[in-house]
Parts: C-alpha cells; structure tokens; sequence
C-alpha cells in the first residue's frame, strides 16, 4: 500500500507539471476566405507561460572609453552572412561594422554631400546582392556599398520621399510613405500611409497597400505600420484593429491575421509622461500595438503599449509561423533583426547609453 500511494503521489505530481507546462486549446479559427488564409485569434494565447529564453551572447557600447564602440543615435542593425553586424548612427551619419564577436571593424560613410557621404540616414539593408543599401529621405537618394564597406554607386530617386525603401529578390523596390491631403500644420492637414513597388530603375509600378486618411497632427494615430522582414514579403498592421496583412512579391493579400483584444485607456499619468496635447481629437484610447518584428521563420512579435510593472518595458505578443497567438513575453527592446536563431537589439543601460546586443534564442513549445 506504501508503495501504491507513493507511485499515486509521484504520479499526481508528475501529471501537475506536465499539464501546468502543456499549451491550452487553441481557441482561433483559420479559414480561407476569396484565397485569402484568415486567422482569427483569441484575447488569449495558447501558453500561459513564456514559450522562449534569451541568453545574452554581445553586448555593444561603453559609455566612456573609445569612441568606435559609443553611439550616438543607432537606429538600425542589419547582420551579413559572416554575422558581421552593421549599425547605422543617425546623428554620426556613418554605419559602424563590427565582427561577430563585437570588435569593431571599421565605420562606412560620414557626413557631407560627395560619393559614399550622407546628409541623413533614414534606413539601411544588406540587399539580395550583398550589398550595403543605405536610403537617405531628405537626400532622395540610395547609395550603396560592398559589405566590406567600398562605395559602389548613387542612385538618384526623382522626388520619392519614403520612411523605408526595400529592395526585394525580384530586383524590385518597396517604399514605405505617407500621401498628403490639405494645408499644412492645419486641422485640415491629413495623411494616409502607403507601400508602393518601384521596378529595378525605379519606375512606379503600382500601390501595394494604402490606409485611409487620417488627421496628421494628432499624436499616437491608429494609422497603418509597414515591414518589411524579408526579400519575398511585407506585413503591413493596422493599429485601430489589431489586424496585420501578410503581402507577397505580386502584391496580393495572402493572410489576414488578427486577434481579439481590449483597448487600453490613456491615462491622465500617461498623458504626462508623453507630453500629450490637451486635443479633442486625441483617442481616448491608445492604438492596438506600437510596432511589430518578425523572425526568420516567420514568427511575429508584436510590441504592446501595456507597460511592465517597472513602468519603461513593453510586453510582446508572440504569433507562430501559422500566425497563431501563442504567448505574451516581456523583452527588453523591440527586435532589431533576426539571424541564425538569434536575436539583435537597440537597448538602454541604466545611465541610458546605447547598446547593441545579441541574444541566443531557445524556444519551449
């Protein structure tokens, strides 16, 4: 009988644990709908507890010491296939290269207006080519170099004035920008974000994506967010409805995802805190995320505006690669970029010096 009761009691605890650790049912639907795949998730995710650890690999960036490792204001991080990481500086207006083991290699561009110098830096990619593409908007110009950091050439844009531009594996280019309706600076000024296709000597193809017009002046709007996260497809969210459109190279819809949710109220604290205008036209409500990123298997981490219990860091929805919610987890930063299972980030010390690191992803599900 002893030992009858102490196999139960094994039992038992072995079936407590096994069953706190097991996914609950997923209670989403996925139907094709006009040969669009439609998912539609729940306000709960399939883990209760977070399905993945961070082990941080790198860190990047010293507060004092040489001025190599010191950023400014890094915006972006691009990684080659030798996991030589690549960091752009908005306001050193340079790329700054380091090895995988974060040594610093060299810095590519500077400031001025001459071949391989930069004006501004709005956004950077290793292209399909292996090439270093670096976009400038106010410039209306790409410039591009080897990823050992030689200038190759300047291509003019004739006026398109994008947040992002892309270039996908076709030879194509994707822009990401906004359309203008009404008088500057005005109740009447309004903006509609959109994602354009360029053909390979930037003639315009066609509108991928547009959002409706919304007031410009009117801080933390629920407009339409694109990404760009692969050479082969955009993701564009809409934040006043939580839905995210997974587009391919043709520029068709080919998934709808989304996911039920309740809005968060801007509070009188948060209101503060941000330096929001007393305005009639701000929502009572924050959007639905802030931005999103999305790893190389094509996992989707969406960045909420429900702040931790420390009150400066974000939670994140996890969608899987058949975008289903599966967890919320708590990162430090948005994910910068993805490679080779690991993630890359632009992160704050305590004293609020940037950092660049790297963490070794381990997925439990």
């Amino acid at each position: 009988m002893k030992i009858i009761t102490v196999g139960l009691t094994i039992s038992l605890i072995i079936t407590f644990f096994c069953c706190t650790s097991q996914k609950t049912e997923w209670q989403g639907t996925i139907e094709e709908v006009d040969g669009v795949m439609v998912v539609k998730n729940p306000k709960e995710p399939m883990y209760e507890e977070e399905v993945f650890s961070l082990e941080e690999e790198l860190s990047i960036g010293v507060a004092e010491g040489a001025e190599e490792y010191m950023f400014l204001d890094a915006r972006e991080i691009a990684v080659d296939n030798r996991e030589r990481i690549f960091v752009s500086d908005r306001r050193g207006l340079h790329i700054k290269v380091f090895d995988k083991f974060g040594k610093y290699i060299k810095s590519i561009g500077r400031k001025g207006q001459g071949p391989g110098e930069f004006s501004q830096i709005s956004s950077i990619q290793i292209t399909p080519r292996n090439e270093l593409m670096v976009y400038e908007r106010n410039g209306f110009k790409l410039t591009f170099f080897s990823l050992d950091g030689d200038y190759i050439r300047t291509v003019l844009l004739k006026g398109i004035q994008a947040f992002w531009v892309r270039e996908n594996s076709k030879g194509n280019y994707f822009e990401s920008s906004v359309e203008f309706q009404g008088q500057y600076n005005t109740n009447t000024f309004r903006v509609a974000t959109e994602v354009k296709e360029y053909g390979s000597d930037f003639a315009f193809i066609k509108t991928i994506a547009k959002d409706k017009f919304r007031n410009a002046n009117v801080p933390l709007r629920h407009d339409m967010l694109a990404r760009f996260p692969s050479f082969d497809f955009i993701i564009c969210g809409f934040k006043d409805s939580y839905e995210l459109h997974i587009i391919n190279l043709e520029g068709k819809i080919v998934r709808k995802v989304s996911r039920d949710y309740s809005p968060i109220e801007i509070s009188e604290e948060e209101k503060t805190k941000r330096k929001l205008p007393k305005s009639s036209e701000l929502s009572k409500y924050f959007p639905a995320f802030q931005d999103f990123s999305v790893d190389e298997e094509g996992r989707i981490y969406v960045q909420l505006f429900e702040r931790q219990m420390d009150g400066d860091k974000f939670y994140y929805d996890v969608f899987d690669p058949e975008s289903r919610y599966i967890a919320k987890v708590r990162l430090n930063a948005l994910p910068q970029y993805w490679k080779n299972n690991k993630m890359y980030s632009i992160e704050k010390d305590e004293k609020g010096f940037q950092l660049v690191k790297r963490y070794k992803v381990t997925w439990d599900y």
